[in-house]
């Protein structure tokens, strides 16, 4: 009986899967209204429930889109060669670096390596998707996709500072969900995505309709109000590359609404009014102890990889060797919230160099044709040494390797038709 239901799942779920892989097929802005959903509910469902557990793996939501996104990515392969002109093997064999660490963690600790693994694999997932559409003719659905997103993680963020709050680094609350969550009104990568969402509409509307951005100021100014350092960080980059890509009346808006924002701010630090705030802000500057048990941790890590031998240091330790290290006398194994060093520790100098030459080269490119991949790529690089990306960032991830790396028409530009604004992905002056 158990056989026969266990058959009867599989085939309900490869029956969704092929719905889903057909609905994402023709309409494949779904696809990335699917991933944002779940940046939209981070902060209630930090980890979304199981769905049904097989040989004593719990198969979650984000593994069913995932092996629906690799599907529909699977049957795009060609669309996916013409987007990675130059780089499609240097991400393929960091694919395989990732592949080979969870094979070999899966053979040594068992479904211990897959559940480690469960992030980065979304990840890879969602954005070889991304890099498998061609979506030169999205210049208006993108748009629209920033706005929703961002409006709907800003509503987020008013409710929970209504019910809960607006809590600082050191703080924490119970969700109506039961789970102990952070007072602060975003999680750090909630606030990433509104961050590139606001970094996206500012550079891709501005200059054609300037509500899109205000809207998109907004939107960078609620994220950095969320109290985490990495994102102030991240926004400082974003909005450095903002402010030498802006033009006409783009920057003259921009240069009224800094000033018309600071005479206000002025104003209501002098009435006393945001004095509460400034204490919460002024201890968030002050407080280091998370940032040296972070630092700590990846000191400790790194030398442990060392300690193991020439051959952990160049290919790393598999999936499922676990995070565990003594940080101040104190036994910790959660995640060491370090992008970079996580893929070090688990595919060694060898995976992390493919990395860092497939992002180093992305900069290269989008310097050059896109602007607002430069602001989103290089606020995505800052969070990263601050924590492990999230998976739902991969749209705007991808998006930025997408406009790097596809290929361009014969005159250098892309094909944007007159009038067009140019999203995320497209080329823009």
């Amino acid at each position: 009986m158990i056989f026969f239901i266990a058959v009867g799942a599989l085939a309900f779920g490869g029956v969704c899967v092929w719905a889903l892989v057909a609905l994402i097929q023709r309409w494949q802005m779904i696809g990335l209204y699917f991933i944002a959903a779940f940046a939209v509910i981070a902060w209630e469902l930090p980890d979304s429930p199981s769905l049904v557990s097989i040989a004593g793996v719990q198969i979650k939501p984000e593994d069913f889109i995932s092996i629906t996104l690799l599907a529909s990515a699977l049957t795009s392969i060609r669309q996916m060669s013409r987007n990675l002109v130059r780089v499609g093997p240097f991400l393929g064999l960091f694919v395989l670096c990732l592949a080979i660490s969870l094979a070999s963690g899966l053979m040594h600790y068992g479904t211990q390596a897959f559940n480690e693994a469960r992030s980065t694999i979304w990840l890879v997932a969602a954005v070889a998707w991304v890099l498998s559409r061609d979506w030169s003719q999205s210049s208006a659905s993108l748009p629209r996709l920033f706005l929703h997103c961002g409006s709907l993680l800003c509503a987020v963020a008013v409710i929970h500072v209504v019910v809960y709050g607006w809590g600082g680094a050191d703080s924490f609350v119970t969700a109506a969900t039961g789970v102990l969550q952070t007072g602060r009104p975003l999680v750090s990568g909630q606030a990433l995505v509104l961050l590139c969402c606001g970094l996206s509409l500012i550079l891709t509307s501005g200059a054609i309709r300037v509500p899109d951005l205000l809207v998109g100021y907004v939107f960078v100014a609620v994220s950095i109000l969320c109290m985490h350092r990495s994102i102030w960080v991240a926004a400082a980059l974003g909005l450095l590359v903002v402010a030498v890509s802006l033009r006409g009346r783009a920057l003259a808006s921009t240069v009224l609404l800094a000033f018309y924002s600071g005479v206000v701010l002025m104003c209501l630090l002098a009435s006393g009014a945001l004095a509460a705030f400034g204490v919460t802000v002024s201890h968030a500057l002050s407080s280091d102890g998370t940032l040296n048990a972070r630092e700590g941790s990846w000191t400790e890590l790194i030398d442990q990889s060392i300690q193991q031998g020439p051959q952990t240091v160049i290919f790393g330790a598999s999936f499922g060797a676990g995070w565990g290290r003594v940080v101040n006398g104190l036994f910790i194994d959660f995640n060491p919230h370090n992008w970079y060093v996580v893929l070090y520790l688990r595919i060694g100098l060898v995976g992390l160099l493919l990395a860092a030459g497939i992002i180093g080269y992305a900069f290269i490119r989008v310097l050059r044709v896109s602007r607002v991949s430069l602001a989103v790529l290089t606020a995505i690089c800052a969070y990263a040494w601050f924590y492990h990306l999230p998976w739902y960032i991969a749209p705007w991830l991808g998006l930025v390797l997408y406009s790097a790396h596809r290929q361009i028409v014969p005159d250098g530009r892309s094909p944007v038709r007159r009038g067009q604004r140019a999203p995320l992905g497209v080329a823009m002056e």
